[in-house]
């Protein structure tokens, strides 16, 4: 990463989110540049390239999970209060928040 003190920008665009806005705009997790039109350049490490382009190859959807939790959903094996517990404890910390 490099920093360009002289260049004004002092932190994270408001545009930046994980969601594409509702009219359109920017794609999900990228970041626009700083106003000014000054460009700025981000250069990953060669850790970090490797590890982008490893979740880049990761499918979107993996059909084997998909067809599964559709198996379980159609059994009825997920509507039972054992299974709302386990997605409960799944869903809530442990630790209570504070402590």
């Amino acid at each position: 990463m490099q920093i360009n003190p002289s260049s004004g920008y002092t932190g994270v665009s408001p545009t930046a989110t994980s969601a594409t806005p509702a009219g359109g705009g920017a794609k999900p997790g990228r970041v626009d540049p700083p106003a000014g039109g000054e460009d700025s350049t981000f250069t990953p490490t060669p850790d970090l390239a490797r590890l982008l382009e490893s979740v880049r190859a990761l499918p979107d959807v993996r059909p084997e999970a998909v067809s599964a939790a559709t198996d379980l959903v159609a059994s009825g094996e997920l509507l039972t209060p054992a299974a709302a517990f386990d997605t409960a404890q799944a869903a809530l910390p442990s630790e209570p928040p504070g402590e």
